[in-house]
């Protein structure tokens, strides 16, 4: 599947199904035995690189210089935020709320949206004046929605990452085939590992799990003010 140019990544994920089909198989009496178990490529990573403290403020920039509203506020959403280009896609009005007094966005799978994992949901807070973000100009837009159920931003993934990966990234930089608009939430990551932010923070913040750690405290009295904090040490 490598020589048909798969990514080793995407051969996993087509591993894991088929590992699934066979086990199946086994349980239900069709076949003896599953080879399949545990089958996948080893020491596999993501190619996809970090943006450097120069490269994100071109970007910056550049995604700041955005004519048009929605695409502007995508960007620099998803840059304050280290959110999924699908979980930024998906926010409706009804998602930009106050938890404790600070702004964040509810990343959730109520009503049209999905999640990837059952850790990805969460609430993430908004930076004010981080990378040219604007709380303010955010809210206003926010708030001309007609109702609770609009989209915030009225655009699918696929066409956010067209418009970042085709018109953003070959404005502020030399383009390489490793940095595309997932790479913001690398760089959000990488950022909140330097500036010190706790390994459950910033776990909490991704919507990553480990072996040792779950995050259940959405909606328990998550400590929205902490991480809010973490993330200004990390954006700010």
């Amino acid at each position: 599947m490598i020589a048909e140019g798969l990514a080793p990544s995407t051969v996993n994920k087509l591993l894991a199904k088929l590992s699934a089909c066979i086990n199946w198989a086994k349980l239900n009496g069709h076949i003896n035995h599953d080879y399949t178990k545990g089958l996948k490529l080893k020491g596999i990573e993501s190619s996809r690189k970090a943006f450097t403290d120069d490269e994100l403020k071109a970007i910056a920039k550049t995604v700041s210089d955005e004519p048009e509203d929605t695409k502007r506020l995508f960007g620099q959403v998803a840059m304050v935020t280290g959110a999924r280009a699908g979980e930024v896609a998906q926010l409706l009005k009804e998602d930009i709320k106050k938890v404790d007094d600070v702004w964040v966005i509810d990343i959730n799978d109520g009503g049209p949206r999905t999640l990837k994992t059952k850790h990805s949901k969460r609430c993430v807070p908004l930076t004010d004046g981080a990378l040219g973000f604007s709380l303010a100009g955010f809210l206003s837009h926010v708030e001309s929605l007609p109702d609770d159920s609009a989209p915030v931003f009225n655009m699918s993934r696929d066409v956010a990452s067209k418009w970042f990966n085709e018109k953003v990234l070959p404005k502020a930089m030399s383009k390489t085939p490793d940095h595309v608009l997932h790479s913001l939430r690398h760089t959000v990551a990488s950022r909140l590992k330097v500036s010190g932010c706790s390994e459950t923070d910033a776990e909490s913040i991704l919507g990553h799990a480990s072996q040792s750690l779950s995050f259940s405290l959405y909606g328990k009295g998550q400590a929205i003010n902490r991480i809010a904090e973490s993330l200004k040490a990390a954006l700010l």
